[in-house]
């Protein structure tokens, strides 16, 4: 019932009296009865059995039986008189929308609110923290390092290990797999390798520092760029030789990016002495190098136009943190840059198809900018206090809207659903781990399943249903 309140004032003899309240029904609907529904979880591997617990507000009139529908083509129903009942559902992978609804003894039925689960295909156990991203390849195939120093090839439905392969310390640098499907990784033993699609070494190139960076490969498959904490990015040719290295002032963690500048292919990356820098990709000669006020761990993302996004991270050396995010011309002048007000990115850009720029920050928040002037179109800090989003986004479409998915450093996986009122939740689903997601981001294949690892020891598969890569330059980490 809708209330309209109209208050009538009269003067009589010198004093004021009210005239009473006049209550206009504009329509009939059942008089408003609370239904909360909630689960013992929201999240976990399949079969994942959950407790839904609905809840009746105990001033309204006595339930006589409950129906949920759990989203998932089966329904159930029980009659009960108390105010709360509990159903137990098993789900299988995918992600479920369930709505319960209570019946009444005047006849009348109130429903709850959507309670959501998104539950995974699959997890793998490796020896140690997983703070490598996937890689994909083209026979589907998920290969991913681990902090025990092993590079595992997983089969992309069951999770189950093809092969591994042991390197000499922990495996931080993310994979990349050549149109031959040769495998290239780096390790902190100070080795970048290249296997072949069975898990056999090909060769090995001692770097003689530690390799956090992740390896790129050229355009044409024949030259693999990978930074080093000796301050050198190289260049080394597909047989394991090295072509050339090119020097900075400080440690490369920046995965390398290549594209293009109108002339010839171009690799840019960032490196802790505070710089953006451009080479060629096939001489290995500086072009340019664009200054910043901290040191640049994120690997950049470059559109269509040529030009390249990146932010700064300022860790414990900063007195005040005013960290920005750049967008460069790809003649490595500043087009825009926006200030974050926290430390910074470590977390890498990606591109959705609409051209906005997704981002995550090391104060927890995650940041979509107009990529014109870098204006802010939406933000969320879904997290609690202190979670940083360090993992790069992977922008997928789902029902024609843009999600962006990205993990947090408390172990939350999230969605972020495009806005499309102001009234919409940025938050689709979270997926929790039971630890940090640090460096590890996702990636998305062509079945739509996403793939991520924790440093809980595990690597996950989540298929939340009618996903596909977005159509952009760069939907995801190292594109």
């Amino acid at each position: 019932m809708h209330l309209y309140v109209k208050v009538i004032k009269a003067v009589s003899a010198g004093f004021f009296f009210l005239i009473t309240l006049e209550a206009l029904t504009l329509s009939t609907v059942f008089a408003a009865t609370t239904l909360s529904i909630d689960a013992d979880t929201a999240s976990g591997v399949a079969p994942l059995e959950v407790k839904i617990t609905c809840v009746t507000d105990p001033t309204t009139t006595q339930p006589i039986g409950y129906f949920i529908d759990y989203g998932d083509g089966t329904t159930e129903e029980v009659e009960s008189t108390q105010y709360s009942h509990t159903f137990t559902h098993t789900y299988d992978a995918g992600y479920f929308k369930a709505i319960a609804t209570v019946k009444k003894k005047i006849g009348s039925t109130a429903s709850s609110d959507v309670f959501k689960f998104i539950v995974a295909k699959w997890r793998f156990k490796t020896g140690d923290d997983v703070d490598s991203s996937p890689a994909i390849g083209s026979d589907g195939t998920v290969y991913v390092g681990s902090d025990d120093g092993i590079l595992y090839a997983l089969d992309p439905e069951i999770g189950s290990e093809i092969w591994r392969f042991q390197t000499g310390g922990a495996i931080q640098s993310s994979p990349a797999v050549d149109p031959n499907g040769t495998i290239y990784i780096g390790s902190l033993d100070k080795n970048l390798y290249a296997l072949t699609p069975k898990g056999q070494i090909k060769w090995s190139f001692d770097i003689g520092e530690e390799i956090f960076s992740s390896p790129a490969i050229g355009p044409d498959g024949r030259i693999i760029y990978i930074g080093s904490n000796d301050n050198n990015l190289y260049a080394i040719t597909a047989s394991g030789t090295l072509k050339w290295a090119f020097p900075t002032n400080g440690k490369i963690i920046s995965a390398p990016s290549i594209g293009h500048d109108g002339t010839e292919y171009v690799v840019f990356f960032g490196s802790l002495d505070n710089h953006v820098y451009a080479v060629s990709a096939n001489t290995g000669k500086f072009k340019w190098a664009f200054e910043t006020n901290a040191g640049v761990y994120a690997s950049p993302a470059i559109d269509l136009a040529g030009r390249i996004y990146v932010g700064e991270l300022m860790l414990e050396s900063a007195t005040k943190y005013n960290a920005e995010f750049y967008c460069l011309n790809v003649d490595g002048t500043k087009h825009w840059s926006v200030v974050s007000r926290g430390p910074g990115f470590y977390s890498s850009p990606a591109i959705g198809s609409d051209g906005t720029i997704h981002v995550g920050s090391w104060d927890g928040y995650f940041f979509s900018l107009d990529p014109a002037f870098g204006e802010l179109k939406w933000s969320s800090r879904p997290g609690p206090l202190y979670a940083p989003i360090n993992s790069s986004p992977a922008v997928g479409t789902a029902g024609g809207l843009t999600v962006v998915y990205a993990g947090s450093r408390k172990g939350n996986f999230y969605a972020f659903q495009s806005k499309q009122k102001e009234t919409e939740a940025m938050q689709d689903w979270v997926f929790s781990t039971d630890d940090d997601i640090l460096n590890s981001s996702p990636v998305i294949d062509d079945q739509g399943t996403i793939y991520f690892g924790s440093q809980d020891n595990y690597v996950y598969a989540i298929n939340p249903g009618n996903l596909s890569l977005a159509d952009s330059p760069w939907p995801m980490n190292q594109r």
